[in-house]
């Protein structure tokens, strides 16, 4: 339980928009609309990632482990890189990355995490297919948009 605390409170401490810190919850919950989740509420028959078609459609696989997801990750410098991918629950892989990566590799990772998820349901319903350096540019400039603009409101005191 200490450690859920720990890893709630990293999500909700991230100097993020709130946006990506909700992702990163629902993810973490295991509540995010993906087709496992969907067929388990009977909802859909088939789980299969719509992407890849290659496994179920979990927040693991959406995010992290699917090839699309994989072709972002490998466009991203460093640790974040490196770090092999796992089917584990979303839960576990957020709390093992935190415990290996800076605060600041964190708040990149989150903001890729929601552009991945932002990339994946404009393919499902509109079937477009963003390219892996578009899916991270819009990351890299939802977090360095949110940092100017919070440093900004620092700087004049509001």
């Amino acid at each position: 339980m200490r450690a859920n605390r720990k890893t709630w409170r990293v999500i909700w401490k991230q100097k993020l928009p709130s946006k990506v810190k909700i992702h990163l919850w629902r993810a973490c919950l295991n509540v995010l609309p993906t087709r496992l989740s969907l067929c388990r509420r009977r909802i859909l028959q088939d789980s299969a990632c719509q992407v890849c078609r290659a496994a179920p459609e979990s927040p693991t696989h959406a995010l992290w482990s699917c090839p699309y997801a994989g072709s972002v990750w490998a466009l991203i410098p460093g640790k974040i890189q490196k770090l092999p991918p796992t089917e584990a629950d979303f839960f576990e892989l957020f709390q093992g990355l935190t415990e290996r990566l800076t605060r600041a590799e964190v708040e990149i990772w989150s903001v890729t995490v929601w552009a991945i998820w932002y990339a994946h349901n404009k393919f499902l319903h509109e079937n477009v297919l963003m390219c892996p350096q578009t899916i991270l540019e819009m990351g890299m400039r939802l977090l360095n948009d949110f940092q100017r603009v919070t440093a900004q409101q620092s700087s004049s005191g509001t």
